[in-house]
């Protein structure tokens, strides 16, 4: 039997991911929520849910549903979580991704790491 191919059940747990907040309106309201709070319980994220629907970006969009806030919460805690085990920092603004793989590209560039530390010294010029 071929009940691996089938994948119309497979389907549904991608649309999930096609969910996309809107990075001018919705998404620095949530940065902003997640600053401020970052275990909403249900009914403060059905708020948030109601204020993100209300805005003009929403329209004639699929309306948001509490799970995907409370998705991209998990996700934005994890994110930070990310961060913060590369950066121990406070700073709110590593809950956004591309900020925090930005850093930590950078962290990596600059760390060095590719050279073996004996020749890193003896090249560098100290002052």
């Amino acid at each position: 039997s071929h009940s691996g191919h089938h994948h119309s059940s497979g389907t549904s747990s991608r649309t999930r991911i096609r969910t996309s907040f809107d990075p001018e309106l919705e998404l620095p309201k949530l940065h902003k929520w997640f600053a401020e709070n970052r275990h909403p319980s249900r009914s403060q994220v059905q708020e948030y849910v109601k204020e993100l629907n209300s805005l003009e970006s929403r329209k004639g969009r699929k309306p948001l549903d509490v799970n995907n806030v409370v998705y991209w919460f998990k996700n934005a805690r994890a994110a930070h979580k990310r961060a913060e085990l590369k950066f121990v920092s406070n700073d709110s603004n590593l809950s956004n991704h591309s900020f925090a793989n930005a850093l930590a590209t950078e962290f990596f560039l600059n760390g060095g790491g590719n050279h073996s530390p004996g020749k890193a010294s003896s090249d560098a010029s100290v002052s």
